[in-house]
């Protein structure tokens, strides 16, 4: 019967303890939004822990993780093979990004840890950049431009990646409200 009821209590009980609904008004008072907010237990805690600091190391399980975007420029120039190189640069600026990404992009987001948390993906989240996806885009679109002795562009990549995350987002949000 123990066993039973401590089932009982686990399912019923527990997950009400795990968030907290919070109702609030705005200035005007006439608005009122509903903020749910969770409370951190000891796994996130110690994950967050370990991303700080991951975001701090030079290198990553033996790999060097580039500290910014002119780094990565670096190390992709002392990475990439003359053939690929040349097909890199034989692409047009608004294709190299949709050719490259599921290979170079690829290896490079694996390979500098941009999901997992790295040095470089906190540069480009201080950055405004929404998604390692984005950043990944950012760089292969910035090097391209670099290797054909253009301007790089950064700030309006970002403002690109921006709006398309803020699209996407509202999207989402539309289709979850059935809207």
């Amino acid at each position: 019967m123990r066993p039973f009821m401590f089932l009982i209590f686990s399912l019923f009980f527990l997950p009400l303890s795990w968030g907290q609904i919070e109702t609030a008004t705005d200035n005007s008072g006439a608005e009122k939004r509903m903020y749910i907010r969770r409370q951190v237990g000891p796994i996130e805690k110690r994950m967050d822990s370990l991303y700080q600091q991951r975001i701090t190391e030079r290198e990553i399980n033996g790999i060097y993780i580039p500290r910014d975007l002119y780094d990565c420029f670096r190390v992709l120039d002392g990475a990439m093979e003359d053939d690929f190189k040349e097909y890199f640069m034989s692409l047009s600026d608004e294709e190299v990004d949709a050719r490259t990404h599921g290979s170079l992009g690829l290896w490079m987001k694996h390979r500098w840890q941009l999901m997992e948390g790295s040095r470089l993906s906190d540069y480009f989240r201080k950055m405004g950049v929404p998604h390692p996806e984005y950043a990944v885009g950012i760089i292969i679109q910035s090097y391209h431009r670099k290797l054909h002795q253009r301007d790089l562009g950064v700030k309006e990549l970002v403002e690109k990646f921006q709006k398309i995350w803020a699209k996407k987002q509202a999207e989402e949000a539309k289709a979850l409200l059935g809207q």
